[in-house]
């Protein structure tokens, strides 16, 4: 997507927070402008950087040493069909041990490093 579709309505009392998946680097020249168009426009912005993927993050954030514990499953398919199925997701988390302040913990990628100092975790976010 590119921010400048919609960066009129955003103002600059606004936080953004983007979170974006690290094994997404196809368009990172066209991720990378959108980051520079929102400092040109001084609007304050942050990234939450997903490792490699979904099942990268909950082995992270749980006791589970591989994906495939979370519902002893025989590989990642399974487990993402698992997943998308599941009824009681919050028991299913805490009985793994979830720990969501592990989410997005992970070092930013070198291609945004220019941005390091935008860098934030789960715990940063709050209600405001």
């Amino acid at each position: 997507m590119q921010i400048k579709k919609i960066i009129a309505r955003i103002t600059t009392d606004t936080e953004v927070y983007i979170i974006f998946d690290s094994d997404q680097l196809a368009n990172i020249e066209r991720f990378k402008s959108n980051l520079e168009l929102l400092e040109k426009h001084n609007i304050s912005f942050f990234l939450l950087q997903q490792s490699k993927n979904l099942e990268d993050e909950i082995v992270t954030s749980t006791r589970c040493k591989r994906i495939q514990e979370f519902f002893n499953t025989k590989g990642t398919d399974q487990f993402k069909a698992q997943f998308n199925q599941c009824k009681n997701l919050q028991k299913k988390l805490a009985d793994v041990d979830f720990y969501a302040e592990k989410l997005w913990t992970g070092a930013l990628i070198n291609q945004l490093n220019k941005w390091h100092k935008r860098q934030k975790s789960f715990t940063d976010l709050t209600l405001k």
